[in-house]
Protein backbone atom coordinates (compact mmCIF):
# COMPACT_ATOMS: atom_id res chain seq x y z
CA UNK A 1 0.00 0.00 0.00
CA UNK A 2 1.31 3.44 -0.91
CA UNK A 3 0.36 6.45 1.19
CA UNK A 4 0.35 9.88 -0.35
CA UNK A 5 0.72 12.90 1.89
CA UNK A 6 0.31 16.40 0.55
CA UNK A 7 2.42 18.91 2.44
CA UNK A 8 1.37 22.53 2.34
CA UNK A 9 3.74 25.00 3.89
CA UNK A 10 3.11 28.36 5.41
CA UNK A 11 5.88 30.28 7.11
CA UNK A 12 7.48 27.64 9.37
CA UNK A 13 4.31 25.52 9.46
CA UNK A 14 3.72 22.18 7.77
CA UNK A 15 0.14 20.99 7.35
CA UNK A 16 -0.71 17.66 5.79
CA UNK A 17 -4.49 17.71 5.93
CA UNK A 18 -7.37 17.35 8.35
CA UNK A 19 -6.33 13.80 9.23
CA UNK A 20 -3.55 15.33 11.34
CA UNK A 21 -5.88 17.07 13.70
CA UNK A 22 -9.32 15.50 13.54
CA UNK A 23 -10.92 12.21 12.67
CA UNK A 24 -13.50 11.47 10.03
CA UNK A 25 -16.04 11.29 12.86
CA UNK A 26 -14.99 14.73 14.13
CA UNK A 27 -15.39 16.20 10.65
CA UNK A 28 -18.85 14.65 10.23
CA UNK A 29 -19.97 15.97 13.62
CA UNK A 30 -18.76 19.46 12.82
CA UNK A 31 -20.28 19.56 9.34
CA UNK A 32 -23.62 18.21 10.60
CA UNK A 33 -23.93 20.58 13.52
CA UNK A 34 -22.63 23.50 11.47
CA UNK A 35 -25.34 22.82 8.91
CA UNK A 36 -27.99 22.83 11.63
CA UNK A 37 -26.76 26.01 13.28
CA UNK A 38 -25.41 28.14 10.42
CA UNK A 39 -26.61 26.48 7.24
CA UNK A 40 -30.31 26.52 8.03
CA UNK A 41 -30.38 29.99 9.51
CA UNK A 42 -32.01 32.89 7.73
CA UNK A 43 -30.01 36.07 7.24
CA UNK A 44 -31.34 37.73 10.41
CA UNK A 45 -30.33 34.72 12.52
CA UNK A 46 -26.90 34.63 10.89
CA UNK A 47 -26.33 38.31 11.62
CA UNK A 48 -27.27 37.79 15.28
CA UNK A 49 -24.88 34.84 15.61
CA UNK A 50 -22.05 36.64 13.80
CA UNK A 51 -22.54 39.72 15.97
CA UNK A 52 -22.42 37.59 19.15
CA UNK A 53 -19.20 35.90 17.95
CA UNK A 54 -17.53 39.22 17.25
CA UNK A 55 -18.78 40.81 20.47
CA UNK A 56 -17.13 37.92 22.30
CA UNK A 57 -13.88 38.61 20.40
CA UNK A 58 -14.11 42.36 21.12
CA UNK A 59 -14.79 41.76 24.82
CA UNK A 60 -11.39 40.06 25.07
CA UNK A 61 -9.53 42.20 22.51
CA UNK A 62 -11.18 45.64 22.27
CA UNK A 63 -8.36 46.87 20.04
CA UNK A 64 -9.54 44.42 17.34
CA UNK A 65 -12.46 46.78 16.72
CA UNK A 66 -10.01 49.02 14.83
CA UNK A 67 -9.75 46.40 12.09
CA UNK A 68 -13.42 47.00 11.27
CA UNK A 69 -13.50 50.82 11.03
CA UNK A 70 -13.81 50.70 7.24
CA UNK A 71 -16.96 48.58 7.51
CA UNK A 72 -18.68 50.93 9.98
CA UNK A 73 -18.23 49.03 13.24
CA UNK A 74 -19.58 52.09 15.06
CA UNK A 75 -22.85 51.60 13.18
CA UNK A 76 -23.65 47.97 14.09
CA UNK A 77 -27.07 48.14 12.41
CA UNK A 78 -25.58 49.26 9.10
CA UNK A 79 -25.80 46.87 6.21
CA UNK A 80 -22.10 47.35 5.55
CA UNK A 81 -21.05 46.13 9.00
CA UNK A 82 -23.55 43.27 9.13
CA UNK A 83 -22.57 42.12 5.63
CA UNK A 84 -18.92 42.04 6.66
CA UNK A 85 -19.67 39.91 9.72
CA UNK A 86 -21.59 37.45 7.57
CA UNK A 87 -18.75 37.40 4.99
CA UNK A 88 -16.26 36.44 7.71
CA UNK A 89 -18.56 33.69 8.94
CA UNK A 90 -19.08 32.49 5.39
CA UNK A 91 -15.29 32.17 5.16
CA UNK A 92 -15.44 29.80 8.12
CA UNK A 93 -18.39 28.06 6.43
CA UNK A 94 -16.17 27.35 3.42
CA UNK A 95 -13.50 25.85 5.68
CA UNK A 96 -16.10 23.62 7.36
CA UNK A 97 -17.42 22.41 4.02
CA UNK A 98 -13.90 21.61 2.82
CA UNK A 99 -12.98 19.45 5.83
CA UNK A 100 -13.04 16.30 3.70
CA UNK A 101 -10.99 17.74 0.85
CA UNK A 102 -7.56 18.48 2.26
CA UNK A 103 -6.07 19.71 -1.04
CA UNK A 104 -8.70 22.40 -1.62
CA UNK A 105 -8.85 23.16 2.12
CA UNK A 106 -5.10 23.79 2.17
CA UNK A 107 -5.40 26.15 -0.79
CA UNK A 108 -8.28 28.00 0.88
CA UNK A 109 -6.34 28.38 4.13
CA UNK A 110 -3.34 29.71 2.20
CA UNK A 111 -5.60 32.18 0.38
CA UNK A 112 -7.14 33.43 3.62
CA UNK A 113 -3.72 33.65 5.26
CA UNK A 114 -2.28 35.69 2.41
CA UNK A 115 -5.32 37.96 2.37
CA UNK A 116 -5.09 38.69 6.10
CA UNK A 117 -1.31 39.11 5.98
CA UNK A 118 -1.95 42.48 4.36
CA UNK A 119 -4.35 43.78 7.03
CA UNK A 120 -2.60 46.38 9.22
CA UNK A 121 -2.99 45.57 12.90
CA UNK A 122 -4.01 41.94 12.36
CA UNK A 123 -2.72 39.67 15.13
CA UNK A 124 -2.56 35.88 15.32
CA UNK A 125 -4.50 35.89 18.57
CA UNK A 126 -7.57 37.24 16.73
CA UNK A 127 -7.71 34.10 14.59
CA UNK A 128 -7.36 31.93 17.67
CA UNK A 129 -10.02 33.83 19.59
CA UNK A 130 -12.53 33.84 16.76
CA UNK A 131 -12.38 30.02 16.75
CA UNK A 132 -13.05 30.00 20.49
CA UNK A 133 -15.85 32.53 20.08
CA UNK A 134 -17.53 30.48 17.34
CA UNK A 135 -17.45 27.42 19.59
CA UNK A 136 -18.82 29.37 22.54
CA UNK A 137 -21.72 30.89 20.61
CA UNK A 138 -22.56 27.72 18.68
CA UNK A 139 -22.60 25.78 21.96
CA UNK A 140 -25.09 28.31 23.34
CA UNK A 141 -27.31 27.93 20.28
CA UNK A 142 -27.12 24.14 19.99
CA UNK A 143 -26.17 21.98 22.96
CA UNK A 144 -25.17 19.19 20.53
CA UNK A 145 -22.29 21.27 19.17
CA UNK A 146 -19.21 19.13 19.87
CA UNK A 147 -16.54 21.47 21.21
CA UNK A 148 -13.89 18.73 21.45
CA UNK A 149 -14.26 17.89 17.74
CA UNK A 150 -14.22 21.59 16.86
CA UNK A 151 -11.00 22.14 18.83
CA UNK A 152 -9.27 19.13 17.27
CA UNK A 153 -10.17 20.17 13.74
CA UNK A 154 -9.54 23.88 13.97
CA UNK A 155 -6.31 23.86 15.98
CA UNK A 156 -4.03 23.31 12.97
CA UNK A 157 -6.11 25.53 10.70
CA UNK A 158 -5.55 28.46 13.02
CA UNK A 159 -1.84 27.72 13.14
CA UNK A 160 -1.69 27.84 9.35
CA UNK A 161 -3.75 31.04 9.07
CA UNK A 162 -1.99 32.91 11.83
CA UNK A 163 1.44 31.93 10.52
CA UNK A 164 0.84 34.34 7.66
CA UNK A 165 0.06 37.16 10.04
CA UNK A 166 2.96 36.62 12.38
CA UNK A 167 5.57 34.45 10.67
CA UNK A 168 6.65 32.35 13.60
CA UNK A 169 5.64 28.99 14.94
CA UNK A 170 2.72 29.31 17.33
CA UNK A 171 0.57 26.98 19.32
CA UNK A 172 -3.18 27.37 19.49
CA UNK A 173 -4.63 26.60 22.90
CA UNK A 174 -8.33 25.80 22.74
CA UNK A 175 -10.53 26.76 25.65
CA UNK A 176 -11.21 23.81 27.96
CA UNK A 177 -14.48 22.06 27.16
CA UNK A 178 -15.77 22.78 30.66
CA UNK A 179 -15.63 26.50 29.92
CA UNK A 180 -17.98 26.02 26.97
CA UNK A 181 -20.30 23.85 29.02
CA UNK A 182 -20.61 26.44 31.76
CA UNK A 183 -21.13 29.24 29.24
CA UNK A 184 -23.83 27.26 27.44
CA UNK A 185 -26.06 27.39 30.49
CA UNK A 186 -26.00 31.20 30.38
CA UNK A 187 -26.89 32.27 26.85
CA UNK A 188 -25.84 35.77 25.92
CA UNK A 189 -28.55 38.29 25.15
CA UNK A 190 -28.38 37.58 21.42
CA UNK A 191 -28.16 33.79 21.44
CA UNK A 192 -31.02 33.23 23.87
CA UNK A 193 -33.35 34.08 20.96
CA UNK A 194 -31.66 31.50 18.73
CA UNK A 195 -31.80 28.44 20.98
CA UNK A 196 -33.92 25.59 19.76
CA UNK A 197 -36.89 24.75 22.02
Amino acid sequence: MVAVVVLITAPEVVYSGPEDCCSYGDRMLIMGTWSNVWGKGDSKRRVIMAREIFEDLFSKYPEARELFRKVKIDEPESGEFQAHLVRVMNGIDIIVHLLNNSYILSEQLAHLGEKHELVPGMRKVYFEEIVRSVAKVFRQVDSCFNVASWNRCFEKFMIVLSAYVLPSKISYTPMPIQAYQSSSSKPSKGTDKLRKP
